[in-house]
Protein backbone atom coordinates (compact mmCIF):
# COMPACT_ATOMS: atom_id res chain seq x y z
CA UNK A 1 0.00 0.00 0.00
CA UNK A 2 1.35 3.74 -0.75
CA UNK A 3 0.95 6.41 1.57
CA UNK A 4 -2.83 7.25 0.50
CA UNK A 5 -3.83 3.71 0.91
CA UNK A 6 -4.15 2.44 -2.79
CA UNK A 7 -2.42 -0.25 -3.84
CA UNK A 8 0.67 0.09 -5.90
CA UNK A 9 -0.69 -2.83 -8.17
CA UNK A 10 -3.83 -0.32 -9.40
CA UNK A 11 -1.57 2.40 -10.18
CA UNK A 12 0.15 0.06 -13.07
CA UNK A 13 -1.35 0.67 -16.11
CA UNK A 14 -1.64 -2.52 -18.25
CA UNK A 15 0.73 -3.84 -21.00
CA UNK A 16 0.08 -1.39 -24.35
CA UNK A 17 3.47 -2.57 -26.11
CA UNK A 18 4.09 -5.67 -27.66
CA UNK A 19 7.44 -6.19 -25.52
CA UNK A 20 4.81 -5.53 -22.22
CA UNK A 21 2.78 -8.16 -23.40
CA UNK A 22 5.24 -10.40 -24.29
CA UNK A 23 6.59 -10.21 -20.76
CA UNK A 24 3.21 -11.08 -19.55
CA UNK A 25 3.13 -13.98 -21.02
CA UNK A 26 6.82 -15.35 -20.43
CA UNK A 27 5.95 -14.16 -16.82
CA UNK A 28 8.61 -16.02 -14.17
CA UNK A 29 12.59 -13.96 -15.42
CA UNK A 30 10.59 -12.16 -18.46
CA UNK A 31 13.71 -9.49 -18.23
CA UNK A 32 16.18 -12.02 -19.24
CA UNK A 33 14.02 -13.20 -22.12
CA UNK A 34 13.00 -9.77 -23.39
CA UNK A 35 16.85 -8.58 -24.21
CA UNK A 36 16.68 -11.68 -26.23
CA UNK A 37 13.11 -10.03 -27.23
CA UNK A 38 15.30 -6.48 -28.07
CA UNK A 39 17.57 -8.62 -29.97
CA UNK A 40 15.00 -9.55 -32.10
CA UNK A 41 13.74 -6.46 -33.11
CA UNK A 42 16.83 -4.49 -33.53
CA UNK A 43 17.84 -7.01 -36.34
CA UNK A 44 14.35 -6.87 -37.97
CA UNK A 45 15.31 -3.14 -38.15
CA UNK A 46 18.55 -4.28 -39.55
CA UNK A 47 17.55 -6.67 -41.60
CA UNK A 48 14.16 -6.12 -42.54
CA UNK A 49 11.32 -8.08 -40.84
CA UNK A 50 10.54 -9.67 -44.13
CA UNK A 51 14.16 -10.66 -45.17
CA UNK A 52 14.23 -14.59 -45.65
CA UNK A 53 17.07 -14.72 -43.40
CA UNK A 54 15.06 -15.36 -39.96
CA UNK A 55 16.49 -14.93 -36.24
CA UNK A 56 18.24 -17.65 -35.10
CA UNK A 57 20.53 -19.54 -32.83
CA UNK A 58 23.61 -17.29 -34.43
CA UNK A 59 22.13 -14.19 -34.09
CA UNK A 60 21.70 -13.93 -30.30
CA UNK A 61 23.86 -13.83 -27.61
CA UNK A 62 21.77 -16.01 -25.27
CA UNK A 63 22.46 -19.27 -23.39
CA UNK A 64 20.38 -21.09 -21.12
CA UNK A 65 22.04 -23.41 -18.31
CA UNK A 66 18.30 -24.77 -17.16
CA UNK A 67 17.74 -25.59 -20.53
CA UNK A 68 21.02 -27.59 -20.61
CA UNK A 69 20.41 -29.31 -17.98
CA UNK A 70 17.25 -29.90 -17.65
CA UNK A 71 15.47 -29.10 -20.62
CA UNK A 72 12.32 -31.07 -20.69
CA UNK A 73 11.27 -29.99 -16.80
CA UNK A 74 12.04 -26.54 -18.33
CA UNK A 75 9.74 -26.92 -20.96
CA UNK A 76 6.88 -28.19 -18.52
CA UNK A 77 7.69 -25.42 -16.49
CA UNK A 78 7.56 -23.03 -19.06
CA UNK A 79 3.84 -24.58 -20.06
CA UNK A 80 5.24 -25.48 -23.54
CA UNK A 81 3.81 -29.15 -23.22
CA UNK A 82 3.43 -30.34 -26.36
CA UNK A 83 7.68 -30.03 -26.83
CA UNK A 84 7.94 -32.32 -23.51
CA UNK A 85 6.10 -34.80 -24.62
CA UNK A 86 8.17 -34.78 -27.42
CA UNK A 87 11.22 -34.63 -26.27
CA UNK A 88 10.29 -37.44 -23.61
CA UNK A 89 9.11 -39.41 -26.46
CA UNK A 90 12.39 -38.59 -28.84
CA UNK A 91 14.31 -39.87 -25.70
CA UNK A 92 12.17 -43.16 -24.95
CA UNK A 93 12.68 -44.23 -28.56
CA UNK A 94 16.07 -43.24 -28.79
CA UNK A 95 16.73 -44.99 -24.95
CA UNK A 96 15.27 -48.25 -26.99
CA UNK A 97 17.16 -48.18 -30.00
CA UNK A 98 20.23 -47.90 -27.60
CA UNK A 99 20.01 -50.62 -25.20
CA UNK A 100 17.64 -52.89 -27.23
CA UNK A 101 19.52 -53.07 -31.02
CA UNK A 102 22.80 -52.26 -30.16
CA UNK A 103 25.27 -53.87 -28.89
CA UNK A 104 25.65 -53.81 -24.76
CA UNK A 105 28.44 -51.84 -23.91
CA UNK A 106 30.51 -48.41 -24.18
CA UNK A 107 29.22 -47.82 -27.85
CA UNK A 108 25.29 -47.53 -26.73
CA UNK A 109 26.44 -45.49 -23.99
CA UNK A 110 28.31 -43.04 -26.17
CA UNK A 111 25.52 -42.65 -28.14
CA UNK A 112 23.00 -42.77 -25.90
CA UNK A 113 24.48 -39.53 -24.20
CA UNK A 114 26.61 -38.34 -27.11
CA UNK A 115 22.57 -37.44 -28.35
CA UNK A 116 21.57 -36.47 -25.36
CA UNK A 117 24.24 -33.95 -24.78
CA UNK A 118 24.45 -32.75 -28.22
CA UNK A 119 20.18 -32.16 -28.49
CA UNK A 120 20.56 -30.53 -24.96
CA UNK A 121 22.85 -27.74 -26.12
CA UNK A 122 20.67 -27.46 -29.14
CA UNK A 123 17.98 -26.92 -27.06
CA UNK A 124 20.12 -24.24 -24.61
CA UNK A 125 20.45 -22.33 -27.55
CA UNK A 126 17.50 -22.78 -29.78
CA UNK A 127 14.23 -22.73 -26.78
CA UNK A 128 14.22 -19.86 -25.49
CA UNK A 129 14.58 -18.04 -29.45
CA UNK A 130 11.42 -20.20 -29.89
CA UNK A 131 9.67 -19.14 -26.52
CA UNK A 132 10.18 -15.38 -27.40
CA UNK A 133 9.11 -15.94 -30.84
CA UNK A 134 5.91 -17.47 -29.44
CA UNK A 135 5.56 -15.21 -26.90
CA UNK A 136 5.46 -12.12 -29.47
CA UNK A 137 3.11 -14.41 -31.35
CA UNK A 138 0.90 -14.76 -28.81
CA UNK A 139 0.65 -11.07 -27.57
CA UNK A 140 -0.36 -10.44 -30.59
CA UNK A 141 -3.31 -12.50 -30.44
CA UNK A 142 -4.15 -12.64 -26.97
CA UNK A 143 -5.67 -10.59 -24.25
CA UNK A 144 -4.17 -9.57 -21.74
CA UNK A 145 -6.09 -11.47 -19.20
CA UNK A 146 -5.45 -14.76 -21.31
CA UNK A 147 -1.79 -13.84 -21.96
CA UNK A 148 -0.66 -14.53 -18.52
CA UNK A 149 -3.10 -17.87 -17.82
CA UNK A 150 -1.82 -19.00 -21.21
CA UNK A 151 2.15 -18.09 -21.03
CA UNK A 152 4.00 -17.86 -17.58
CA UNK A 153 5.15 -21.00 -15.47
CA UNK A 154 3.98 -23.86 -13.50
CA UNK A 155 6.09 -25.24 -10.70
CA UNK A 156 2.91 -27.55 -10.11
CA UNK A 157 3.51 -29.07 -13.95
CA UNK A 158 6.92 -29.71 -13.11
CA UNK A 159 5.54 -31.43 -9.79
CA UNK A 160 3.55 -33.24 -11.38
CA UNK A 161 5.84 -34.19 -14.55
CA UNK A 162 7.86 -35.74 -12.05
CA UNK A 163 5.35 -37.76 -10.73
CA UNK A 164 4.35 -39.58 -13.30
CA UNK A 165 7.67 -40.31 -14.80
CA UNK A 166 8.74 -41.56 -11.38
CA UNK A 167 5.17 -43.70 -11.71
CA UNK A 168 6.18 -45.12 -15.05
CA UNK A 169 9.67 -45.82 -14.07
CA UNK A 170 8.23 -48.22 -11.25
CA UNK A 171 5.79 -49.50 -13.44
CA UNK A 172 8.26 -50.05 -16.00
CA UNK A 173 10.23 -52.03 -12.86
CA UNK A 174 7.41 -53.91 -12.43
CA UNK A 175 6.94 -55.31 -16.07
CA UNK A 176 10.10 -55.65 -17.13
CA UNK A 177 12.57 -56.49 -14.06
CA UNK A 178 16.20 -55.79 -14.58
CA UNK A 179 18.67 -58.23 -16.78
Amino acid sequence: MVEDGTDPAELRSPPQTERERAGVYIGQNADRYLRLYDDMIAFEDEHGASDARTFRIGDADFFSLPILLVAPLWLVYRKLYVWAVIWFAAMFVWDLITMNLMPQGWVSNVAFYGVVIGVSVWAALSFPIRYVKLARQRAAELDTESLAHAGGTSWLSVILCLVILYGIEALMAQIIPPA
